[in-house]
C-alpha cells in the first residue's frame, strides 16, 4: 500500500530529525477555549474527550477557539398552521493559533444538522418535544465535535 501514497490518518508520521509523531499526539497537544452557554459547555466537554482524552494538556502547543451557534427551523406544518418537525442547525467556527497564540495555523467553519419532531399537540407533549429538540441539540454539536476532530487530524498530518 505504501506505493499508492495513501497513508493512514492516525498513523505515526516520522519527521526529518527521526522524531517520530502521531496526530493523536498532536491534537492532545490542543488548549481548547472555554465556551459560552450551555450549548458551548456541551461543545467543549465533546471536543475535549475527542481531542484531549487524557486531560488538557499542562504545556499546550495550540490553542482552539470556537463559537458555535444553533438555530431552529421550521420544516413541516400541520394541516393546523402549527409546525410539527423542525431541523437543528448548528454553525461552528474554529481558530487554532499556535503556541504563543499569537499566528493563525488553521481556521474553518462547519455547519451541521438534526431533525426533530413536535408530539401530536404540543401542549400535551411539551416534555417530549423539549427532550426531542435537546436530543437534536445534543447530535449537532457531537457531529461538529467529531468533525472537527477529523479537519485538525487532517490538517497536523498533512501540514505538520
Amino acid at each position: 500500500m505504501g506505493g499508492c501514497g495513501f497513508e493512514p490518518l492516525y498513523g505515526p508520521r516520522t519527521t526529518s530529525d527521526g522524531e517520530s509523531l502521531g496526530v493523536e499526539r498532536a491534537l492532545a497537544g490542543i488548549k481548547i477555549a472555554p465556551l459560552p452557554e450551555r450549548e458551548g459547555q456541551i461543545l467543549h466537554n465533546h471536543l475535549l474527550d475527542k481531542l484531549n482524552p487524557s486531560g488538557e494538556p499542562l504545556d499546550p502547543d495550540a490553542f482552539l477557539k470556537v463559537s458555535v451557534s444553533l438555530d431552529k427551523h421550521s420544516i413541516s406544518v400541520r394541516k393546523d398552521g402549527t409546525t410539527q418537525r423542525f431541523n437543528m442547525v448548528a454553525t461552528a467556527h474554529l481558530i487554532l493559533r499556535d503556541k504563543d497564540n499569537k499566528k493563525i495555523l488553521y481556521t474553518d467553519t462547519i455547519k451541521r444538522t438534526a431533525s426533530f419532531s413536535l408530539g401530536e399537540a404540543t401542549a400535551a407533549f411539551g416534555y417530549a418535544s423539549t427532550i426531542s429538540e435537546s436530543d437534536a441539540k445534543r447530535r449537532t454539536l457531537l457531529l461538529i465535535a467529531e468533525d472537527m476532530q477529523v479537519m485538525l487530524a487532517i490538517y497536523y498530518k498533512k501540514w505538520r
